[in-house]
């Protein structure tokens, strides 16, 4: 008896140690094939070979798993194997179907536009114009929120020689990568932007100087160097390269916005740029955070933004394709670089985002500060504030575009410039009736009603303000 158990052990042992050598044999052929990638070929015949490996792929591992004798680097080459013949492929497609997500921080990267001197898209010192990207995912991957950014402008030719050393007027210090571009309208979480949050998002860099309009051929010579003015060029090379360079040919929905100098660019172009999109686009809408500025004499009397403006529009040949506005301004088309008549003659779907106590219009074009107001007129600030805001008002509303179903707005009274984009309380912390801009846009988007009602004025005494929900003067 004693002998035929050992018999029988070795027995088992043989057919043991035939089973680990046929197992690592079948690995080794099998995991040759999954660590060469590409044996299988390619199209339907190659596909079928694939899942084949692949089915045997999975029966061999769960043997192997099963089998003490099979050595640790085959079991290691096995899971190189796996990877190769299926995690690597579905993670290709699924990013290729459905776009890659964004990393925590919803990181932009540069993109300098190729070509740029053959184009004309030049920053104001020559240097290439570019934009920042985040490429959409999931639902969002064809859907594309393209905004232009903000800066002022540059009212003379010293002005723009200045500028054209800086940030606002050369891309030859702008960096690499961004990550404040990652809260707001600009976040990847759906909680904070549930409407923006997964599609493509393009920063449109502002160098140009005149809310990308400029259109001079030949560069202007100031204190020995040249000048750029080509912000139109660098709006249209900038549309091409978004289509034929990362896919937006293929959007079917498409937000243009942009912010103060950027927000009036977006009332200026809107018309034209929907021309530059391809057929597949359903949905195009516009944006414009901040970007009213109105056509006015300042505090003192002085028609000081009214002449600095059509000083620019003539100097930087401010090219705008809006044929209404153009014909009710036969005789003064420079008056189709403000926002008012731009306004009244937009056919693309709008959202307005404005303060009527906007910080730009009342320390710029109003010229009201504490250095620019003498101390015996100070009782005269807030009455003359709150008749602006009246004003304003008016040439909104009074509008077809204002109360047109298609177009919305967010109208408030915050002492703030551009909070809508670049400021959680103004994103969806400020609110009017209830409701903050984020919930405005939310409504106005999915073609439901959303305009505010007329903004509350300013107390003549502390606190001022009108709307608790704003930041305190």
């Amino acid at each position: 008896r004693g002998e035929g158990k050992r018999l029988e052990r070795e027995e088992r042992r043989g057919e043991r140690g035939l089973e680990e050598r046929r197992c690592t044999e079948g690995l080794r052929n099998l995991v040759g094939v999954g660590l060469e990638g590409e044996r299988e070929g390619k199209g339907r015949e190659g596909m079928k070979r694939k899942m084949r490996r692949l089915v045997g792929l999975v029966a061999l591992a769960t043997l192997a798993l099963a089998t003490p004798g099979v050595e640790a680097q085959l079991l290691s080459d096995l899971a190189e194997a796996a990877e190769n013949l299926l995690v690597r492929p579905l993670e290709a497609a699924w990013d290729a179907t459905f776009g890659k997500a964004p990393d925590a921080a919803g990181t932009v990267y540069l993109e300098l536009l190729p070509n740029a001197t053959e184009t004309g898209a030049l920053c104001l010192d020559g240097s290439p114009a570019g934009y920042w990207f985040r490429e959409g995912w999931g639902d969002g991957k064809d859907k594309w929120l393209v905004h232009l950014e903000g800066g002022g402008a540059c009212y003379s030719m010293e002005d723009c020689y200045e500028r054209s050393k800086t940030i606002l007027g050369s891309s030859k210090q702008w960096a690499q990568t961004r990550s404040d571009r990652s809260s707001q309208i600009f976040s990847a979480d759906p909680k904070e932007n549930p409407d923006f949050y997964n599609w493509n998002l393009v920063d449109v860099a502002y160098c140009d100087g005149a809310s990308f309009s400029g259109n001079v051929a030949e560069p202007i010579t100031v204190n020995g160097e040249e000048i750029y003015f080509r912000g139109k060029n660098i709006l249209e090379a900038t549309v091409w390269h978004l289509k034929y360079g990362k896919g937006m040919t293929f959007a079917t929905d498409v937000v243009l916005a942009g912010c103060s100098a950027g927000g009036l660019a977006t009332l200026l172009h809107a018309d034209w740029f929907e021309t530059r999109l391809g057929p597949s686009v359903k949905n195009y809408k516009a944006i414009s955070f901040s970007g009213f500025f109105p056509d006015t004499p300042n505090f003192q009397g002085e028609p000081w933004y009214p002449s600095v403006m059509k000083y620019v529009y003539e100097m930087q040949q401010v090219d705008i394709h809006s044929p209404g506005c153009l014909a009710d301004n036969m005789n003064e088309q420079y008056k189709c670089f403000f926002a008012q008549n731009q306004y009244r003659h937009i056919k693309t779907p709008v959202f307005l985002a404005n303060s009527v106590y906007d910080m730009y219009t009342i320390s710029v074009i109003y010229n009201v500060s504490q250095q620019t107001i003498p101390e015996n007129e100070n009782n005269l600030v807030v009455p003359y504030l709150n008749d602006k805001s009246r004003s304003l008002w008016d040439l909104i509303s009074w509008t077809g575009t204002w109360w047109a179903g298609k177009n919305g707005g967010f109208l408030h009274t915050c002492f703030t410039h551009c909070a809508g984009c670049l400021t959680d309380s103004g994103w969806s912390g400020v609110k009017v009736d209830g409701m903050s801009l984020r919930d405005y846009l939310g409504l106005w988007l999915r073609n439901q009603v959303a305009r505010t009602r007329e903004p509350c004025v300013y107390t003549l005494g502390e606190p001022f303000q009108c709307n608790p929900t704003c930041p305190p003067l």
